[in-house]
């Protein structure tokens, strides 16, 4: 007799602005477990937990990541968590679409570089992007791998001197960048 190995439980949490942020993050929540286990695979079992609440800033103006991450992820026992925001973010002159922090588990969507057309559908993709890299640093994280050698985009990008802010979708190039060094495609 065989013993099955129970999938992993990972308990995520999307953490909104008020208004559109928050409308968005409600609709896709209930379908997110199924589609991660669709699109990553049915080695972990997810639960989505959604919370609403005008997000913080600091004195730059920008939503403070890492401090709400371990704030929030510690106080609701979630083991990633994703921002939605409907503040617009900019490197620059070139809008800033996603941005994630691997070590720390948290990443953040600002949804007016995604556009107004088929907003649910980037959003969902996008979320289920983030979330391939966040585990993927997890379980190279849980796996000990020695110092220096590559965990996923966020440790190529550190390397190599780009930015972990990815410009995903306006910006076709960080794909391929990203597909180069850890295998991801815009599917």
């Amino acid at each position: 007799m065989t013993a099955e190995c129970a999938p992993e439980a990972l308990v995520v949490g999307l953490l909104t602005d008020d208004g559109l942020p928050g409308q968005l993050a409600g609709r896709i929540a209930d379908g997110l477990p199924a589609r991660l286990v669709r699109d990553l695979g049915a080695e972990t079992a997810w639960r989505v937990e959604h919370e609403t609440q005008s997000l913080p800033l600091d004195a730059e103006g920008d939503i403070p990541m890492l401090a709400l991450a371990a704030e929030r992820r510690s106080e609701h026992s979630w083991d990633l968590l994703v921002l939605i925001t409907d503040l617009p973010r900019r490197a620059g002159t070139v809008p800033i679409v996603s941005d994630y922090n691997a070590g720390h588990g948290v990443a953040m969507v600002s949804l007016p570089a995604l556009g107004a057309l088929r907003l649910r559908a980037r959003v969902t993709r996008l979320i289920v992007h983030l979330f391939r890299h966040l585990v993927a640093r997890r379980a190279a994280k849980e796996a000990d791998p020695p110092r220096g050698s590559s965990t996923g985009c966020g440790s190529w990008r550190r390397r190599h001197g780009t930015s972990a802010a990815a410009a995903w979708p306006t910006s076709t190039w960080l794909w391929w960048v990203c597909a180069a060094a850890c295998g991801c495609s815009p599917g």
